[in-house]
């Protein structure tokens, strides 16, 4: 889950078990596990690849509301047969 917050000026990255806020790339070494600093990394990477104003634009966005996304990988999918 990815949400922002406009008064302490930081990224909130959470799941189930933790949340995190994070001012930038900078601070995920605050993360303890790798799966969430991982995942952490690539919402900076996306955050990077905006101008200021579409980043001003997205943490409008989240301030309202939470961008929830699941972390898909050959570990937590499951492979149906064509039977």
């Amino acid at each position: 889950m990815f949400s922002y917050h406009t008064g302490l000026r930081t990224y909130i990255v959470a799941s189930r078990t933790i949340s995190v806020l994070i001012r930038n790339a900078s601070q995920l070494n605050l993360i303890e596990t790798d799966l969430h600093k991982n995942i952490a990394k690539l919402w900076f990477k996306v955050i990077e690849q905006l101008d200021k104003d579409q980043e001003k634009e997205l943490q409008r966005e989240l301030e309202e509301h939470t961008w929830v996304g699941e972390y898909l990988n050959t570990e937590n999918l499951i492979d149906y047969s064509q039977d």
